[in-house]
């Protein structure tokens, strides 16, 4: 899947100066990324036999990747996490300095905005599923997203924002296959799954 998020970008833009940038990050998926994976891949497997849908929730994966790595982007600046490798390699500043990591995590924050409502229009989703979706999106975007004026991040805040990221996706990519209406078997889905996933997943920050 790093392939082919890739070249949805180089497509899209060409090779501009943030191509390579973006292209340095998305060169190999962190266990972060593949759990993401994981999560939305099973909700789509188990939910379009459920529900006899052919949901394909690509959009929704290179969604939430785009959203990870512009919130890490920010987290691994010297003046937050001050991280000089991340998954293994150095990270984002080191190579390409502070101005240009922080205008690739401005795109990233814009592509995953645009990937997600790409899936609606594409997959004729209604407008209540879609406006639901959207406003459950945006509002835990306020809440996960790092400041840049904050210099006191610790270990513990990454970890809760991964926790959050992944409650996120897991709850935006059930809405894409239930009726608003039937709540309770929305709410039991999603436990479900958040049972399945957030015990046994190992929040680090890599």
């Amino acid at each position: 899947m790093e392939i082919i998020l890739i070249q949805s970008f180089v497509e899209k833009y060409g090779n501009n100066k943030l191509i390579s940038p973006i292209k340095y990050i998305f060169s190999q998926f962190s266990e972060i990324d593949l759990n993401l994976i994981k999560i939305i891949k099973y909700i789509e497997t188990i939910l379009n036999k459920r529900f006899n849908k052919k949901l394909k929730l690509d959009k929704i994966v290179y969604t939430f990747n785009c959203l990870y790595h512009s919130n890490k982007i920010i987290y691994d600046l010297p003046h937050i996490m001050n991280k000089i490798i991340s998954n293994s390699k150095p990270s984002l500043h080191i190579v390409y300095g502070e101005t240009i990591s922080q205008l690739v995590s401005l795109s990233l924050y814009t592509e995953c905005l645009d990937y997600i409502n790409n899936f609606y229009v594409e997959n004729n989703i209604s407008k209540e599923i879609r406006n639901n979706s959207i406003n459950l999106f945006l509002d835990k975007l306020i809440t996960i997203n790092p400041s840049l004026e904050n210099e006191n991040f610790e270990k513990k805040n990454f970890e809760n924002f991964i926790k959050e990221l992944y409650l996120l996706a897991i709850n935006v990519s059930v809405n894409m296959f239930l009726e608003i209406k039937d709540k309770s078997m929305n709410e039991k889905i999603i436990n479900d799954i958040e049972i399945k996933y957030l015990i046994d997943l190992k929040l680090t920050y890599e």
